[in-house]
């Protein structure tokens, strides 16, 4: 697993272009470009990543709910996605709004569960 980590890293690394006020930046469009271009393993170090961030975001979302906020998006809670699910909603959101292409991808993942999970009552 920590061999893992470490080519995740490497992978993610390999793709960021420099910047000195977002050193982890990775847009969108670099992301999907990486993935398509990859190799098998490479792909598979991507939708990892993609599944992660999204966990990460959805326990930000029981934390907010604890103190007694809004979440962020509202996915059912038996639903688990995939990093292929990932994947698939950042390609439709982008190709639906391309400004998201130049953002980070994390906030690709954010604004596409917030229009595929869209909270009632927000």
């Amino acid at each position: 697993m920590k061999i893992s980590l470490c080519a995740a890293v490497a992978v993610m690394a390999a793709i960021t272009p420099a910047r000195a006020t977002q050193p982890q930046f990775i847009n969108t469009a670099d992301l999907l470009s990486a993935y398509d271009q990859g190799d098998a393993s490479s792909r598979q170090l991507i939708l990892l990543g993609l599944a992660q961030t999204e966990g990460g975001m959805e326990l930000a979302n029981i934390e907010l709910q604890t103190r007694g906020n809004s979440p962020l998006y509202c996915r059912p809670p038996q639903l688990m996605l995939t990093g292929e699910q990932v994947l698939d909603m950042i390609r439709r959101y982008s190709a639906a709004h391309s400004d998201i292409r130049d953002s980070s991808y994390a906030v690709a993942i954010l604004r596409a569960a917030e229009d595929a999970f869209p909270c009632t009552g927000k």
